[in-house]
């Protein structure tokens, strides 16, 4: 699949964003994706059939296999609040940068690539030229640090395009990474305030909006704390108090920036502004990440290279 096609997808998610937010029903609007020619047209068709048998567009998406576990939660937490097409623009973008990110890298492997191949007749000429090994043994050490090579990238590239939920839920438990990691705080913060975000601008209670974020990842210490947090809502306790008490404010920022509003009463701006600053943040840092992994391939590639020429 190349990566035109790829674009496919987000691009369909922005239409449908536009047509939900113009007022079009959303069983109208699915119906004029699936009829575009495209290579999702056959799960927006099942989406389709899904959502006029009673389903929910997030509910119809997962079970058609057009979305993953995290987007399901960001697009559910949207639609829960009225901000479908909100939703929809936030997941469009955020494929559209991990695409974006992901084509950048692979060709960035090109010459990595490059360096291992002459390695490997570099290493097939050196040890034909010293008789040190036999055809056999010599097959054998050069495929082993070829497989390495294209293992060590492969893993790499798998952990890049994970969804999200995986890794952080994975990561959770581990409390030193919530003080040591600030790009993992600012992630998840970001998304779980972005989520809840959309829920209390909506009117929704803050009690009901924390418990509706319970399952934005599958760690059980995760939802525990998201639940004990609403329950302390629900008993009278503010919701800065509450998020604060359960640890799910991780950075000193939103720490501040909670007990303010607190204070001051508008909780929806303080986070807003807050997560505007953290989204250019997080960007800043994925950028700068990104510019750093081509470098640590061409290490990996040039230990390859040595080991393959040492006799």
């Amino acid at each position: 699949m190349n990566s035109a096609s790829k674009l496919d997808w987000p691009f369909q998610l922005r239409q449908l964003a536009v047509m939900v937010a113009a007022g079009i029903s959303i069983d109208a609007s699915l119906a004029s994706l699936a009829s575009q020619p495209n290579i999702n047209a056959s799960k927006l068709q099942k989406a389709l059939r899904l959502v006029k048998r009673g389903f929910s567009l997030p509910d119809a998406f997962r079970r058609a296999a057009l979305i993953t576990d995290f987007d399901y939660e960001m697009l559910r937490c949207a639609n829960e609040a009225g901000r479908l097409a909100d939703g929809l623009n936030h997941i469009s973008e955020r494929r559209v940068s991990q695409l974006q990110r992901s084509e950048s890298l692979k060709a960035s492997l090109i010459l990595p690539k490059a360096l291992v191949a002459m390695g490997v007749f570099g290493g097939f000429f050196v040890r034909t030229a010293s008789g040190s090994q036999s055809i056999t043994e010599m097959i054998v050490s050069i495929g082993t640090v070829v497989v390495w090579f294209y293992l060590v990238v492969y893993i790499a590239m798998v952990v890049i395009r994970a969804d999200p939920r995986i890794w952080m839920s994975w990561l959770w438990p581990y409390s030193w990474l919530h003080r040591n990691s600030e790009w993992y705080r600012l992630a998840l913060e970001y998304l779980f305030y972005k989520s809840l975000l959309w829920q209390v601008s909506a009117g929704v209670s803050a009690s009901i909006a924390t418990k509706n974020c319970h399952k934005l990842l599958s760690s059980v210490h995760f939802q525990s704390c998201v639940v004990a947090a609403s329950e302390s809502m629900s008993r009278g306790e503010s919701m800065p108090s509450a998020l604060i008490n359960g640890g799910l404010v991780l950075t000193s920022r939103m720490r501040q920036v909670l007990l303010i509003a607190d204070q001051s009463g508008k909780h929806e701006t303080a986070i807003k502004h807050e997560l505007a600053i953290q989204e250019a943040t997080l960007k800043q840092k994925s950028d700068d990440l990104f510019r750093w992994l081509p470098r640590v391939f061409y290490v990996i590639a040039l230990v390859a290279v040595s080991k393959l020429i040492a006799v």
